[in-house]
């Protein structure tokens, strides 16, 4: 399967009937990721277009678009047991290598690997698509590693209007713990540091007032991230944000066993260091994790509050059995009224998505989160 360059990178791309994605060669970022392409060709992420990137930018800033895995998750500044991973480890940054596609009875699968070299190992990454469906179903499994890991997924979403977030039940949840942007840097936050609660809502603000986490784009001129700690009895846990304007809904689906936590990274121009400048806007990254917010690896390693609540910040992986990190997202039409998801009802053949006016439906084979060897269709 040849590469080609969308977006100015080389990159591979995958097309069923329903969704089209391209997914990068250098750090395996997939974007634009085109739903509902032969209709209404919805593009819900974000893809960077640095003005002038400064020299020595890292790939994984770079490219910064659309979603990414990360292994380790996290800044990773402070080294582990002797390893230094990059911003979001390797999976985030180097080159990957093709492995193989298959088309068959509509069924779309690519298959790539990478060989990092600070945690040897191999991480495949598996991604499906099905005709009829506006879902994209990922898979990486991690062999050959031992230790702990922290792992995500990074979805960076574009929202152009106004756009309101729901999530299946949360054990709590937190701004970032201690001050993350600095002034005298030129970097601006707007939330109050290490304020808890217990689902999203209104948090306050250091000039003053409240802001709601569950309403975004908000705050333009500040940066925050907050972290939501799924409650890992739910089946299957669940992130959507709904668009009404726009008449759509994105959504996530995850095993909360594997992936504990969400990162909400807020990016509304409170950046002005370099590379930002006042980049991105409008950003909303919606990253499904385990790890202590994006502190890295070290950092998610210790005793930390998420641990004590019993919500596990890494992974422990063995050479003796790979672990599978099992993922997707897709879209789903809403009727005029619909504002927010109140709740998501588990079907045979998909989902609901039960609204405050209103239902949505998704054709999704949600199970795959919990048994990918036969949750998408598999031949």
């Amino acid at each position: 399967m040849k590469t080609k360059a969308v977006a100015g990178e080389s990159s591979w791309v995958l097309r069923s009937k329903t969704v089209e994605l391209a997914i990068t060669r250098r750090g395996g970022h997939m974007a634009p990721v085109v739903f509902d392409r032969q209709r209404r060709a919805i593009r819900p992420f974000y893809i960077a277009q640095w003005k002038t990137p400064p020299a020595g930018l890292p790939p994984l800033l770079r490219l910064l678009r659309g979603d990414f895995f990360c292994m380790p998750f996290g800044g990773n500044a402070a080294p582990f047991r002797g390893e230094r991973h990059p911003l979001h480890g390797e999976t985030a940054n180097a080159a990957w290598r093709f492995l193989s596609v298959v088309h068959r009875g509509g069924r779309h699968e690519l298959i790539l690997r990478l060989r990092p070299k600070v945690r040897p190992g191999t991480v495949t990454k598996r991604i499906i698509l099905r005709d009829g469906e506006n879902v994209v179903y990922q898979e990486h499994l991690l062999a050959g590693m031992r230790g702990p890991i922290t792992v995500g997924h990074h979805p960076n979403l574009l929202c152009r209007s106004t756009g309101r977030l729901a999530t299946s039940r949360l054990l709590a949840g937190s701004t970032y713990p201690f001050l993350m942007e600095s002034p005298a840097d030129g970097n601006y936050g707007g939330l109050v540091p290490n304020v808890r609660f217990k689902k999203l809502g209104v948090v306050p603000l250091v000039y003053g007032g409240g802001s709601d986490l569950s309403v975004y784009p908000a705050r333009r001129g500040f940066t925050d991230v907050v972290q939501l700690v799924n409650d890992p009895n739910v089946p299957v846990a669940w992130s959507t944000i709904a668009f009404p304007e726009e008449g759509w809904l994105y959504f996530a689906l995850k095993n909360p066993r594997t992936l504990g936590q969400t990162v909400l990274w807020f990016s509304n121009g409170g950046r002005w260091s370099d590379p930002w400048r006042g980049d991105p806007r409008d950003l909303l990254g919606l990253e499904d994790v385990t790890s202590f917010f994006a502190e890295g690896l070290a950092a998610s390693a210790k005793p930390n509050v998420w641990r004590r609540l019993g919500s596990k910040t890494t992974l422990e992986l063995s050479p003796k059995k790979p672990t599978a990190i099992r993922y997707l997202f897709g879209v789903a039409s809403i009727p005029k009224g619909f504002r927010v998801v109140h709740s998501v009802r588990f079907a045979k053949d998909g989902l609901t998505f039960v609204g405050d006016r209103g239902r949505a439906h998704a054709k999704v084979n949600w199970r795959f989160v919990l048994d990918g060897e036969n949750g998408a269709g598999r031949d």
